[in-house]
């Protein structure tokens, strides 16, 4: 209340009300701008990223991984339908191939030559863990973020996000699940990817370059908390818009191969069987 007493000060008072009101309705607008632009960031990511105009991919690339100290210097090469199946060779630099891989509904298939021997599991993650392919993700995945089109990595909706002072990147944060956060651009470009499997991992895009109608990693790098490494580098990409045919996406190895099955307590060997 304003009393004769304190009168000559109403003045400063009602100043000073209507400050501290502007104050408030300013920070509260600020709020929601900000939370306008952290959803109009992670939709636009998730409408470049998320989706993609094509059926078929053929990808090539040089990895580096190193697992238990251990480093290897390999090529790959991904070729099949971006959901499944897809097929997936890796060889020794330029020289002789290591490993001839499919991953469809069944789980993975992969033939060893020098073994001569195919080693089969119903989770390709495990499976490729197993056989020593530092892989938080599937084929199918890593196929994705070579190709720009990943929704196994990219939630519906976040919990909670921010935007960093000084990069201006957007950081959002997923309670549950299998993806820990998304950090992107202010335009929506992803920047990294961390997960809680593998006692944690972070993915990270570098190098971009203009197909398909958006920006795409030439380089990605993944760290994992078991101390695990590995660097992509992306050689040629081929996108197809229509299906590849059943016979390119074969698994051929020959009849007298012998089978063990990963996906048990113990490696259980299954008799060889020819190859129609």
């Amino acid at each position: 209340m304003i009393t004769s007493k304190n009168k000559e000060h109403a003045p400063a008072y009602f100043a000073l009300l209507a400050a501290l009101i502007v104050l408030g309705l300013s920070g509260c607008a600020q709020k929601h701008e900000n939370i306008l632009n952290l959803n109009e960031n992670y939709n636009s990511f998730r409408t470049q990223y998320g989706y993609g105009n094509f059926t078929g991919i053929n990808l090539k690339a040089s990895l580096y991984s190193s697992t238990k100290g251990k480093g290897h210097r390999t090529t790959i090469q991904i070729w099949g339908d971006k959901n499944s199946p897809l097929r997936l060779d890796v060889r020794a630099g330029i020289g002789a191939f290591l490993a001839h891989i499919r991953q469809d509904s069944t789980g993975l298939h992969a033939y060893y030559p020098d073994d001569e021997t195919t080693y089969i599991h119903s989770d390709p993650v495990k499976g490729a863990q197993m056989l020593g392919l530092p892989l938080p993700f599937d084929i199918i995945n890593l196929a994705g973020v070579m190709s720009g089109c990943f929704p196994g990595l990219i939630p519906e909706s976040y919990d909670s996000g921010e935007q960093q002072i000084i990069s201006g990147f957007f950081v959002y944060n997923f309670n549950s699940g299998k993806i820990s956060s998304i950090t992107t651009t202010s335009d929506g470009r992803p920047v990294s990817i961390t997960g809680r499997d593998n006692n944690g991992w972070e993915l990270k895009f570098s190098s971009f370059e203009e197909a398909e109608g958006k920006e795409i990693p030439d380089t990605l790098s993944l760290v994992t908390g078991d101390g695990d490494k590995a660097i992509l580098r992306i050689k040629s990409r081929e996108f197809k818009i229509s299906p590849w045919p059943d016979e390119a996406l074969e698994l051929r190895v020959p009849g007298d191969t012998d089978i063990i099955r990963l996906d048990r307590n113990t490696y259980v060997r299954v008799p060889a069987r020819d190859n129609d």
